[in-house]
């Protein structure tokens, strides 16, 4: 009995054993197909060696044109992207104060001048008159002097009793309207002398009268150009303010603006960059490569001069000045 027991014991305790190997078996099994996957290893993008950013070409150094004075702007002479140089008439603003002046002043200068004309006229025509009157004159005493003679030989037959009467009294009579004459004729030459020497004094007068109305003229035409807007370097016109028929003043600072000193140039490129790392890598004083093929079929070498908000500023040089500005350019910066 005892041995039976005993094998029993046995069978059960291997039975026992084979349930426990078997849990853990399948323990390891779950164990193993739930094991979590290791996360797949990130791709390393390769590193960045260069940026390329896009712009417009623009001047460096703009000059501001503001309105001389105040008015209403009449028109424009010269185009956007046109060259103009020092001193050319650009704009013009009507001022009716100002054109009302000038209108003024030519019309007195018209008068002042038609006044000199008749004057010399007149003065032409006193000068003859005081010539024919200083010879009627010179006429009329040499009348006296040679009739005065022969008064006074005839006075002296007269007396002797050599002379008759109507001999004598003719003589006398002949010799007394002579001396009326020259009397006449002294009072006519006098009077064209007087006449001629205030046409002169009124002469004088209108010439000065003319002088001043040119001035004033002068005056009012100045006045009047002060109202052209000229241009004050030579350069390109960059922009200009659509203000024609509209009201401007002194204090429009900007109504023209010119661009200098073209061969120094620069791109004004937006920074898109999402990689923070790459914006940090581009500073000033960095080379950068300029790509303008209106320009040159070949790069330009320029160099990063700022970063202004979301800008950066490349400034280059080329040989010789553009025809016209705002084209489009590449910015390659390498790192």
């Amino acid at each position: 009995m005892f041995p039976a027991i005993k094998a029993r014991t046995i069978l059960i305790s291997g039975l026992a054993l084979l349930m426990v190997a078997g849990g853990v078996f399948a323990i390891a099994r779950w164990r193993i197909a739930h094991r979590p996957k290791p996360a797949p290893i990130a791709a390393v993008p390769p590193p960045i060696t260069q940026v390329t950013l896009t712009g417009r070409v623009e001047p460096r150094t703009v000059v501001s044109v503001a309105a001389p004075t105040e008015g209403v702007l009449d028109k424009y002479f010269v185009e956007v992207n046109q060259e103009v140089f020092e001193g050319q008439l650009v704009g013009r603003i009507r001022n009716p104060k100002l054109d009302e002046a000038e209108q003024h002043a030519v019309a007195d200068l018209d008068k002042a001048e038609s006044r000199v004309t008749t004057i010399e006229g007149e003065q032409l025509k006193a000068r003859l008159e005081a010539s024919r009157a200083a010879a009627d004159q010179s006429r009329a005493r040499n009348d006296v002097a040679r009739l005065q003679k022969d008064y006074d030989r005839q006075q002296g037959l007269w007396a002797a009793g050599a002379t008759p009467r109507l001999t004598w009294e003719k003589t006398q009579k002949d010799y007394n309207d002579a001396k009326a004459d020259v009397e006449k004729e002294d009072a006519a030459a006098q009077a064209a002398a007087a006449r001629e020497s205030a046409l002169g004094r009124d002469l004088e007068t209108a010439k000065q009268a003319v002088t001043e109305a040119t001035a004033a003229v002068e005056r009012a035409k100045g006045a009047a150009a002060a109202a052209e807007i000229h241009s004050p370097v030579d350069g390109i016109v960059l922009e200009r303010q659509e203000l024609q028929g509209l009201a401007v003043d002194p204090s429009m600072k900007e109504l023209v603006k010119i661009a200098t000193e073209l061969t120094s140039l620069q791109v004004v490129a937006a920074l898109n960059l999402t990689d923070a790392s790459a914006l940090a890598r581009i500073h000033a004083g960095q080379a950068a490569m300029v790509q303008v093929p209106e320009l040159s079929p070949d790069g330009i070498a320029g160099t990063v001069r700022e970063i202004r908000g979301g800008t950066v500023i490349v400034d280059f040089t080329v040989p010789d000045a553009p025809p016209k500005l705002g084209q489009p350019a590449q910015v390659i910066i390498k790192f």
